[in-house]
């Protein structure tokens, strides 16, 4: 036997329903967690098939496969709703394969921990329900270990980090793993208790701003590290680039000391006058060989010194192979000629078999003109050290020189990539050569690696730098960065996660305890109270409920006397709406409603305001006894934007305005005329859409209106709307009507004006034989009389030597309208039944005045039937005229036949002053 007024099995039922939950929740988890264990399968065998590395097999034989098949067991008990079953299979995931994960493989090991801490607690919580602490000590255990594990080393971990592409399928877990988190939380908010929605948005609160923070600042942090990256590259791209303008300067230096002095000149000279039999040539030619040789051997930065006259022939030259060659073409002679250094850019000599470059200046004399072109080649030697100094570069950065044909000037760190052969068309490559811009960005270099690399255009050699590091070099710096974040973020949120269980139980026990309280309430038990336990809002909350409790008692009881009341009321609304909407009178509509609400609903007073035609006063058009009367006498109006005034509020916001003691409102009108007006309510009257005006009514009490008076009263408005509204489209009928009454009259009598203008046909006298016609002036007076006041009459006639008679006339009346007359004129003596002669006279009228219109319409008609007959005539001729003399003489001699005119023009191009 059940305790009275619980529902049977109560508790069974909640724990079904508990576990229902639970076993949907653990289904859609172990999916989802299926799901990204089957990812990182994949990512760790694509990786393995990559770099063949033993521990990455391992942990895809012992780990990855063994964790999946965990995920879908747990799957299949859940679907069974065999929730502990399930809870075992995602714990055994966080306890044997995770940890298996963290043996083999290193640089993903914070993802791995939050993963399993996570599967962690959802195993427990649904093992051990109601049992946060020893939740928070499982959790706290369960770092431990996996720190543990972190630390022992037991083999030789395998760090996927350095793989450039770990980096990517990390960030997708990790990204699928937010995900998962918070779909399963907002699922779980959503379905979930009471206490699961306090938790969830507890830890909520105190993790995701520490997610927020940490994500921008490593965010920040990583921008940072490869803004120094990059600016790292771009200072050692700066430098480099100095010194290769210091080695061009120092080539451009060798030239000028190779002919500095006048005697160095004075030789130029001698050898450009071409006499190389002569002693003095040979001199010159002998010691500035000599010169440059020295030169060559002493600075040991060019390679060849060869001096050019002005033709472009080598004349002199430290290779005595290249003396006597042309070089009139090339840009170092004529930029040399034209009185410029120049550099030439590096490029491939086929004589010489490699790359070189050439500076040139200009040979003067003492009168400053340009006599020969002194040039030098050098080795791109010192451009490949320089390039190859890695100060600041890094484990895998490196620097390098492209021509401007993209050729690889300079030697690789790589063997198989040689200077001369190779040509690079990377973004940064491009960029430089192409674009000659200096920049830079992230980009894969030549050999298809992502790399970081900044990149110069260096005008004066006409080459592009480039300096770049591996990208996978970058990102382990930033790893370190993102995994102590992530760190502090774990621990900060395992706080947070503690402190929530622990307020959490304090908030939800007692709503708990109230909540089984209000379970057996609801099954009728309605004595019953719940404990207040506390002193703040919970147990504001009980004694809300118990308060509750009494009150849905009372209620109960007095629900029968209330709802009768109501079907009362209801039934008089119902019987003044159909009163109301019988009448189409709009003052005796509006005077009726007022009277009949106070009468009906025994209020103090009651009355209407109708708003003007201005939009601009409420005007009082019906009120309740003397002071109704007297208000409406006076013109008692209210401004629409009066500020003290409830009924001027409810119209403007349109909702009902209610006041249960006036005397205390700040905007409340006082009327000298209703004295003992406590409470007040104005409804605004809304037709179609728009407030038209306003019900008010007062009451003698305090209060004496509630919400049920406001549904009444809104409900009468509404049937008072449709009423205003009727009466308004009556009368608007009405007028409609008058207005075409008006307009058939004005055409009736503009169209008989025309038939009494014409010449008479619509007039005949009959006379018996030998009867004369009567000629009385009373007679035709009372014509006239009958013919104004549209009504027949019998008169006696004096026809004076003759014997007195009788005549009966009678107007034709057609459509209200007097259109003619009728007379019949009778013996004295004649036996007629005058009532019935009057009847006869105008049923004849009457049919006389309608088939009088019948003929003035054919007229009409056939009038108008003529003129298009004839217009249409006129224009066809017109039409078969083929030319103009024809068409004027057509529309001349057609306009006045019709016409009867006597003279008749037409012209068609010219003026009235050339007719």
């Amino acid at each position: 036997m059940t305790q009275k007024g619980k529902p049977p099995n109560s508790t069974s039922h909640q724990r079904q329903q508990s576990e229902q939950r639970s076993a949907g929740f653990l289904k859609q988890f172990s999916l989802i967690a299926g799901i990204l264990l089957f990812a990182g399968f994949i990512g760790d065998a694509l990786l393995y098939f990559d770099v063949k590395v033993w521990q990455i097999l391992l942990d895809i034989t012992l780990s990855s496969i063994p964790g999946i098949t965990a995920s879908i067991i747990a799957y299949y008990f859940a679907r069974r709703q065999k929730v502990k079953a399930a809870a075992y299979a995602i714990l055994s995931i966080g306890l044997i394969f995770f940890p298996l994960s963290l043996t083999f493989l290193a640089g993903r090991e914070w993802p791995t921990l939050a993963a399993g801490l996570v599967g962690f607690l959802v195993a427990v919580t649904l093992l051990w329900p109601d049992r946060w602490l020893a939740w928070v000590t499982a959790s706290g255990a369960y770092i431990a270990y996996m720190l543990g594990i972190m630390q022992l080393n037991l083999v030789e971990r395998y760090d996927v980090a350095q793989n450039a592409s770990q980096f990517d399928i990390a960030a997708l877990s990790s990204g699928l793993f937010v995900v998962l988190v918070l779909w399963l939380s907002i699922r779980a908010f959503y379905s979930g208790s009471i206490r699961i929605r306090l938790l969830i948005a507890f830890i909520a609160l105190a993790s995701l701003p520490l997610i927020l923070v940490a994500a921008y600042l490593s965010f920040i942090w990583s921008q940072d590290l490869q803004d120094r990256i990059i600016n790292q590259l771009e200072s050692v791209a700066t430098l480099k680039e100095a010194e290769i303008d210091t080695w061009l300067g120092n080539l451009h230096g060798d030239l000028t000391i190779s002919l500095t002095g006048a005697d160095a000149i004075q030789r130029a000279e001698t050898l450009l006058q071409g006499a190389s039999d002569n002693a003095s040539y040979q001199d010159a030619y002998g010691k500035l060989a000599g010169r440059f040789r020295q030169n060559i051997t002493q600075l040991e930065r060019l390679e060849e010194i060869f001096l050019l006259d002005p033709q472009g022939q080598v004349i002199l030259s430290t290779d005595p192979a290249q003396e006597g060659k042309i070089h009139a073409q090339q840009d170092y002679f004529r930029q040399g000629l034209a009185g410029q250094s120049f550099v030439q850019p590096p490029f491939y000599s086929p004589s010489l078999g490699k790359t070189s470059l050439i500076v040139s200046r200009p040979v003067r004399n003492k009168g400053g003109e340009v006599i020969a072109v002194l040039a030098g080649r050098a080795s791109l030697q010192r451009l490949n050290e320089i390039m190859q100094e890695r100060s600041g570069l890094g484990d895998t950065g490196e620097t390098y020189l492209i021509g401007a044909n993209h050729a690889l000037l300079t030697d690789s760190r790589f063997p198989e990539y040689s200077a001369g052969k190779t040509y690079i068309h990377t973004v940064g490559a491009n960029a430089a050569v192409d674009n000659r811009q200096s920049g830079s960005d992230v980009y894969n270099d030549y050999r298809g690696e992502a790399t970081i690399g900044a990149y110069r255009w260096i005008p004066g050699l006409e080459v592009g730098l480039l300096s770049k590091l591996d990208l996978s070099e970058a990102r382990r710096n930033t790893n370190t960065i993102l995994m102590i974040t992530a760190g502090v973020v774990f621990l900060s949120i395992l706080i947070a996660v503690a402190v929530a269980f622990w307020v959490t139980r304090g908030i939800v026990n007692p709503l708990d305890n109230l909540a089984q309280t209000a379970v057996q309430i609801a099954g009728g038990n309605l004595k019953l109270r719940a404990a207040v336990e506390r002193e703040d809002e919970v147990g504001a909350v009980a004694e809300a409920f118990n308060s509750m409790t009494a009150q849905l008692r009372n209620f109960i009881d007095t629900l029968e006397e209330r709802v009768t009341d109501r079907t009362q009321r209801l039934e008089i609304v119902a019987a003044l709406s159909e009163r109301l909407t019988a009448i189409l009178d709009f003052d005796q509509l509006l005077l009726e409603l007022v009277n009949q609400v106070k009468e009906s609903f025994n209020y103090y007073h009651a009355h209407i305001y109708i708003i003007d035609k201005t939009y601009q006063n409420l005007v009082m058009t019906a009120g309740v006894g003397k002071a109704g009367a007297q208000m409406k006498a006076g013109g008692h109006s209210i401004p629409l934007n009066a500020p003290a005034s409830l009924v001027a509020r409810a119209a403007r916001s349109n909702q009902i305005v209610s006041v249960d003691n006036v005397r205390e409102a700040p905007d409340w009108l006082p009327n000298p005329l209703l004295p003992d007006t406590h409470s007040e309510m104005a409804v605004p009257i809304n037709v179609e859409g728009q407030v038209v005006g306003v019900l008010d009514v007062q009451s003698e009490n305090i209060a004496g209106l509630d919400e049920g008076d406001a549904n009444l009263l809104r409900s009468l408005a509404n049937q008072v709307a449709v009423a205003i509204r009727n009466a308004r489209l009556f009368e608007q009928v009405e007028g409609a009507l008058s207005e075409a009454h008006a307009a058939q009259e004005r055409y009736l009598t503009a169209s008989w004006q025309q038939v009494k203008a014409a010449p008479s046909g619509g007039k005949h006298l009959y006379l018996s034989p030998g009867v004369a016609s009567v000629n009385d002036e009373l007679l035709k007076q009372r014509q006239r009389l009958a013919f104004d006041q549209k009504q027949s009459e019998l008169i006696a006639t004096d026809e004076g030597d003759r014997t007195e008679g009788k005549a009966l006339v009678a107007p034709v009346i057609l459509h209200g309208m007097a259109v003619g007359s009728l007379q019949v004129g009778v013996s004295s003596d004649a036996p007629t039944d005058t009532e019935e002669d009057l009847i006869i006279i105008q049923t004849i009228a009457e049919q006389l005045a309608q088939s009088a219109e019948n003929l003035r319409l054919f007229d009409e008609t056939r009038e108008r039937a003529g003129f298009e007959r004839l217009v249409s005539d006129i224009t066809h001729k017109l039409r078969q005229s083929s030319s103009l003399e024809a068409l004027a003489k057509t529309a001349a001699e057609e306009l006045g036949s019709a016409l009867g005119a006597s003279r008749s023009l037409v012209s068609v191009g010219q003026s009235p002053d050339q007719v």
